[in-house]
């Protein structure tokens, strides 16, 4: 599988009046902004399914982490310690593959990690964020964190 670089971008929270925390949320992959630079989205809720994701990848093999806004999901596939990330544009008639690259697991899970913990962080100083997505944040978080 081709390694490349993989990075999640997010900060800079701000609670909406419905409590859901919103900001910037890029996924770069192949040097690739994904869905585009400066794309904002639900940073809480993406990465909670996103990390809800990285952890059941050794048993399922598969997974699709949709974002919020747009028609934009990221597939996630494993095969033998190895993942590739895709990012999806949905279409009507289908849909493409945007950006792809390989990283193996524990990269994916540092990484991850790395951007989640940030999140949750400034995420539980959010005056008004939603404290059930905040809550399922940290579920994904200790998941990942318990990997083997």
């Amino acid at each position: 599988m081709f390694e490349c670089g993989l990075e999640i971008a997010a900060g800079g929270l701000r609670a909406t009046a419905s409590g859901v925390a919103v900001g910037p949320l890029v996924f770069v992959l192949e040097g690739e902004a994904f869905p585009e630079e400066g794309w904002r989205d639900f940073p809480v809720v993406v990465l909670g399914w996103f990390g809800q994701a990285v952890a059941g990848l050794p048993e399922s093999g598969a997974v699709a982490v949709p974002l919020m806004d747009g028609p934009y999901e990221l597939r996630l596939t494993s095969t033998d310690g190895s993942v590739q990330v895709e990012g999806i544009r949905r279409r009507r008639t289908g849909e493409d593959v945007v950006v792809r690259c390989g990283v193996d697991l524990a990269g994916l899970r540092v990484i991850y990690l790395d951007v989640a913990r940030a999140t949750l962080a400034e995420a539980e100083l959010l005056p008004g964020a939603s404290e059930d997505d905040t809550l399922a944040l940290a579920a994904a978080v200790e998941r990942v964190m318990a990997m083997p």
